[in-house]
């Protein structure tokens, strides 16, 4: 019976692969970045409760390895002063390695006795922490700014370096590097253009560890969780005058129009306007135009100093003013002669246009019906118009009626008595 079970555990553990006896470990040690002279900690956990834990260091044996020590004994010939191994429990152990130093980095491994397997982790030492900076805190516009980071470490592979802008952009990166026997050394330099819209802005660079590449038969997948930033001073960008222009921009300009001159500038441009013809110059930011001022042609001239030096940039403007076309002037010429023309022919005939005019205008009024009536029906309950022979009639035929009056008011004579 007991031929039997170990001939299947033998062939089962034949069959299997090695990347699956990994999954018997319980804690495995993880990838490692730290700076020299603070302390590392490796563990490892097998799931078997009798399992006999390993440990080997391929610095110095490379190819076979070096032992540490197993369980809990240290075996090290030439770092036990430094390396220390301690139980957590019946089957998990700890690698303690206190004051590392540039030589400690390299590749460590876990072997399980039981399960025939093991799995390694790499320790990556640095030798200070990134150094960080900018070649200049300053610079004109259209100059270059080279931001370094660089950093000397030890180990599998080098820390990446990314500058990035404030707003999260990525900087393209200029990486070179060295190497010496006991340090390698990693330079990344970041070449910005000093635009105006840097002016006051960070870069940052975060140094970190990529996720490495498996090889070997079981290597530790983790990233290092080293992680370092640095936020630069803010850029202060100095651009001289650009974009000059005259606001408003138009055609035609008029008498008592307000016309300023503005310009891109940091610091913040200066104005002065030079009449083209006098070279008369007013430092002054808006200009009120006269009446003789219109037609002429001015030039705006916006400057700044920039680390002692003066920079300026110029606009010339002419401020034309309306003039009708030379047809409109002759034809009104034209009317005005022609108006004279005609008052100097009609001079002489005043009067009879006037009386002429007169007469019109009082036949084109029309008839007061009121005036002349017709004498059976007169709108306006009036008589008759009286004529002259009228007017003799109606004395005779009012004498009658006096006359008619008085024989009636007289009293009759006395009939003669007869004798």
């Amino acid at each position: 019976m007991k031929f039997i079970l170990y001939t299947v555990f033998a062939v089962f553990a034949l069959t299997q692969s090695p990347g699956s006896w990994a999954s018997r470990f319980k804690e495995t040690p993880l990838n490692t970045a730290i700076l020299m002279g603070e302390t590392v900690v490796l563990r490892c956990g097998s799931t078997f409760p009798e399992d006999t834990i390993v440990w080997r260091e391929y610095i110095t044996k490379p190819k076979e390895g070096q032992l540490i020590g197993e369980q809990d004994k240290l075996h090290h010939p030439t770092r036990r002063d430094r390396y220390k191994l301690h139980r957590i429990s019946a089957n998990k152990f700890q690698l303690t390695i206190m004051s590392v130093k540039m030589d400690d980095a390299g590749m460590y491994t876990c072997y399980s006795t039981h399960a025939g397997d093991s799995i390694s982790a790499e320790l990556v030492v640095l030798m200070t922490a990134p150094d960080c900076s900018s070649t200049h805190t300053s610079a004109v516009e259209g100059d270059y700014v080279i931001y370094s980071c660089q950093v000397a470490y030890n180990g599998a592979w080098a820390p990446v370096m990314e500058w990035t802008t404030e707003t999260g952009g990525q900087i393209p990166n200029l990486a070179t590097s060295s190497s010496s026997v006991t340090a390698k050394s990693s330079r990344y330099n970041a070449i910005v253009m000093a635009k105006s819209k840097y002016n006051g802005r960070r870069c940052k660079c975060k140094v970190f560890f990529a996720f490495p590449t498996v090889h070997g038969k079981a290597c530790a997948t983790n990233r290092p969780n080293y992680t370092y930033s640095y936020v630069a001073e803010p850029l202060l960008v100095f651009a001289p005058p650009r974009d000059v222009a005259v606001v408003p921009e138009k055609y035609y300009y008029y008498a008592g129009e307000m016309v300023e001159c503005a310009a891109h500038a940091n610091p913040p441009a200066r104005y002065k306007w030079v009449e083209m013809r006098t070279g008369k110059v007013q430092d002054i930011n808006v200009l009120t135009l006269s009446k003789d001022m219109l037609g002429r042609k001015y030039k705006c001239v916006a400057y700044n100093v920039i680390q002692g030096a003066e920079h300026s940039k110029e606009i010339i403007v002419q401020f034309r003013t309306y003039q009708a076309p030379a047809y409109v002037w002759f034809m009104g010429l034209f009317l005005r002669a022609a108006a004279l023309t005609l008052v100097l022919l009609i001079a002489p005939y005043r009067t009879l246009i006037y009386n002429w005019l007169s007469d019109m205008g009082s036949s084109s009024a029309g008839a007061d019906p009121c005036i002349q009536p017709p004498a059976s029906a007169s709108p306006c309950g009036s008589k008759a118009p009286v004529t002259s022979g009228s007017r003799k009639s109606s004395r005779g035929s009012r004498k009658s009626k006096q006359s008619l009056k008085a024989e009636e008011g007289a009293e009759p004579e006395a009939a003669p008595e007869d004798g």
